[in-house]
């Protein structure tokens, strides 16, 4: 696959403003509602239904001239049944108009989605609408428990997936940043001592996250998993706590190594290696059901399951995609742990070869950069 072809490279980018973001992440650790654009929750829409079984049109997209304030309508032959939803984000006076030709389109079953805040007048107008289901955010929660839409959304907006989400984007982000500027690949810096302990440190965080990843992997394996008949929901929160354990104790510290001069180390190792660069494996891994990449996760799934999604089938499923999403991400981190590597190995011709030389970094110690705000 193109690493282009799910991928937009944002010309602004800079190894000094990704420094700052990846350095500043402050996940909340809850599907984050009014960061999804209305166009995005069309299609977690979408992807629900379908992944119950609906036939989906997107009449907001194919056919405006036949909307009437309906955006999406979710067909199932099997059950007679046609449901019309039209999604809104903070609904205003401005929208009362799609709201009273949606109450009066010929559906029997109406679902007015909306996340943020209700203006008063348009609070007042739905106590007055009959023939019309409201879903605010937790009902959005309430319908996405029937298919893995919700428990998707839950683990790929945990505090570890959203960080390790946005250190992958910026990963990608430079192996295009480095191109674009036309960089050579120089030789490694002369090896220092600060370079040393940078590195080491870099392998240091990695190793934690990479094996408190691999701890989690083990220990929701698919087929204890379906022995063990866990509820979902329960289940979940199990593995968020962990999640959460990890980013706290491996992410968090991994990500404030990587200021602009790690990064730059990090475009001089994927400068060496080319397109068979570990960054660039690394940074094929990519979570969509984040605010910002949902339609580039749909155009995804279809084009893998070739336009089609098979239909879920409750907890089975469930628990091969918990697994699956505990694989993916212990896969990435052990490879960002094999990317550290990489870059000793470019450092290697600088490493001691004589006893000058050692006495050079001699009583080097690897300092914590946490050690500050552990005090």
């Amino acid at each position: 696959m193109s690493r282009f072809e799910y991928f937009k490279p944002d010309p602004n980018w800079t190894p000094t403003l990704a420094a700052k973001t990846l350095r500043s992440i402050a996940p909340a650790g809850t599907i984050p509602w009014e960061r999804f654009s209305e166009d995005e929750l069309q299609s977690l829409l979408t992807f629900h239904y379908k992944w119950l079984g609906y036939d989906v049109r997107n009449l907001h997209k194919d056919d405006r001239s036949r909307e009437h304030g309906t955006d999406l309508l979710c067909s199932k032959k099997t059950l007679n049944k046609t449901i019309a939803i039209a999604v809104k984000v903070n609904p205003g006076k401005d929208d009362l108009y799609q709201l009273k030709e949606f109450s009066e389109s010929p559906y029997e079953e109406r679902h007015y989605v909306y996340t943020g805040r209700l203006a008063r007048s348009f609070l007042d107008q739905s106590e007055k609408t009959v023939g019309v289901d409201f879903i605010d955010e937790k009902g959005l929660e309430r319908l996405f428990q029937n298919s893995g839409t919700y428990y998707l959304l839950r683990i790929e907006n945990s505090r570890f997936f959203e960080s390790f989400g946005e250190l992958m984007w910026n990963l990608l982000q430079l192996t295009f940043y480095v191109e674009r500027m036309g960089r050579k690949a120089e030789p490694f810096p002369k090896l220092t001592l600060p370079l040393l302990e940078r590195l080491w440190s870099l392998k240091d965080r990695a190793v934690t996250v990479s094996r408190g990843a691999e701890v989690l992997m083990d220990s929701f394996d698919y087929e204890r998993l379906t022995k063990a008949k866990l509820d979902p929901t329960a289940l979940l929160s199990i593995v968020e706590a962990g999640l959460d354990t990890l980013y706290s104790e491996g992410m968090t510290r991994l990500l404030r190594l990587l200021d602009e001069k790690t990064l730059d180390l990090v475009g001089l190792d994927y400068l060496h290696s080319g397109t068979a660069s570990p960054w660039l494996v690394v940074s094929v891994y990519q979570f969509y059901l984040q605010p910002g990449r949902v339609d580039t996760f749909l155009k995804k799934e279809f084009k893998n399951s070739e336009g089609g999604i098979e239909v879920w089938k409750g907890n089975d499923d469930f628990y091969s995609m918990l697994y699956r999403e505990l694989r993916t991400i212990y896969h990435a981190t052990a490879d960002i742990e094999t990317l550290v590597d990489d870059m000793f190995t470019l450092a290697k011709p600088f490493m001691p070869t004589s006893d000058t030389a050692l006495e050079e970094l001699q009583g080097f110690v690897v300092s914590d950069p946490d050690a500050d705000e552990d005090k």
